[in-house]
This record gives C-alpha cells, structure tokens and sequence, in this order.
C-alpha cells in the first residue's frame, strides 16, 4: 500500500514538474495595432469646441479627455497628443466638435431618487496633418453613454461638475477609440 501511495505521489510530482518547466512559454497578449496609418504623425495637438446650444459638455474637458486616452495608448501606437499650449511642437491637429447633445432618463427615478440616463452626443472630428492632409474625418460620429444620476432634471445634470467629467472622460475614450481601432 505504501508503495502505491509513493508511486502515486511520484508520478504526480512528475507531472507538475514536466508541465511547470518543460511547456513552451505562454504568449503575450498584446493589444491589437491601430487600424489608423498615422502617416508619420508622433504628436497630436487636440483642440475641443461645442457647437450645442445644450452645452453639456465642456470642449476644453473634452480636449483632455481625448489627450488622455490617446497618451494611454501611447505606447502601442507611437502617438502623443496634447492640449493647445503655447510654443508646443505637434504634427498633426485633431479638431473636435459637439454638434448636437440630449441628456434623457431612461427610467423613472427609484424610491432613492437615482435614476438611469442615457446622453446621447453627435461630434464631428477631423485630423489634420500639418501639410493640410486629411488622415482622419468623421463627420457625424454619435456617441451613447448611461449612466446613474440622482437628479430630476437636465440643470441638475448640467450642474454637476463630477458627472459632467465623467461624461467628458466616457466621451474622450471613446472617441479615441473610434479613431485609433474603428467602429
């Protein structure tokens, strides 16, 4: 019986120790490349304008969640985007524009108040090399996000600087997205 248990726990260690180290490594799993051919473009300067007569969104937030996004990204697509800022050297202009916004509850409020809304926001993009080349457009890209309010209304929605960033931040990332990866 003893001899059973041995063989048993040999064979077992065994098999730990062959799959541990004589398996071939596990591949690294890297995020897809950018389907955009950037055409030598390394800096991106963002600029933001809102068009809305809503004006929920904020052009100037908007313009830095893009450049954060796309900065996160860097890495995998040797691009850096910034903000407008004075004496700053860039390749290429990304313009951003918010045609149209609506903010809507998708639900009536719950017994706490809290609500679901959805914002729905249209936005134009276009970038622009510094020679005039068009690398990037989208005219009317429309962008859903929901999320939970406590609040009645679209001034109360409106006056609230967190939630306003946040719909920046979703807004940035996904517009980035578009641009980097496609629909």
């Amino acid at each position: 019986m003893l001899a059973k248990k041995l063989f048993t726990l040999a064979c077992a260690t065994g098999i730990l120790a062959w799959g541990a180290c004589f398996l071939p490594p596990l591949p690294i799993r890297r995020p897809p490349p950018p389907r955009l051919d950037f055409q030598g473009i390394e800096v991106i300067q963002v600029e933001g304008t809102n068009l809305s007569p809503m004006h929920f969104v904020d052009p100037a937030e908007l313009a830095v969640a893009v450049t954060k996004s796309l900065n996160a990204r860097k890495n995998t697509t040797g691009v850096a985007a910034h903000i407008p800022l004075e004496g700053a050297y860039h390749d290429a202009v990304l313009q951003i524009t918010v045609l149209g916004e609506s903010a809507n509850p998708l639900s009536t409020p719950s017994s706490s108040g809290t609500a679901n809304w959805t914002w729905m926001v249209r936005v134009a993009g276009t970038l622009t090399r510094r020679d005039g080349v068009v690398v990037w457009r989208r005219t009317d890209l429309l962008e859903e996000v929901h999320h939970p309010f406590r609040g009645g209304d679209e001034t109360s929605v409106r006056k609230d600087p967190i939630l306003m960033n946040w719909l920046s931040s979703e807004l940035g990332a996904k517009i980035a997205h578009e641009i980097l990866y496609g629909s």
